[in-house]
């Protein structure tokens, strides 16, 4: 499982290490937003979701106890928000 930060998962039916996301992976990440975006606009729809709530991905980054990134994806708010950001923007600019 991959995730914002380097952490460690508890559950009652196990306990998994979880590895925070590299650069690239953060950018194969948006990608696959945008080409879900470009499929859901190839079947007809006219207009999608960009789901970040509950824990998700999105929301990890965002959440400032969650997201201890020291880097560009990590810290002050705008750090934080520049993954949904870039997410918005590369499907904006990819689908009509």
């Amino acid at each position: 499982a991959r995730s914002a930060v380097d952490t460690t998962y508890k559950s009652r039916a196990a306990t998994r290490d979880v590895k925070g996301l590299a650069a690239a992976e953060i950018e194969d990440l948006i990608q696959a937003f945008v080409l879900a975006a470009q499929r859901v606009e190839a079947a007809g729809a006219d207009g999608i979701e960009i789901h970040g709530a509950h824990g998700y991905v999105l929301t990890q980054f965002q959440c400032p106890s969650l997201n201890t990134r020291p880097d560009e994806w990590g810290g002050s708010f705008e750090n934080r928000i520049r993954l949904t950001r870039q997410v918005v923007q590369r499907i904006r600019a990819a689908v009509s």
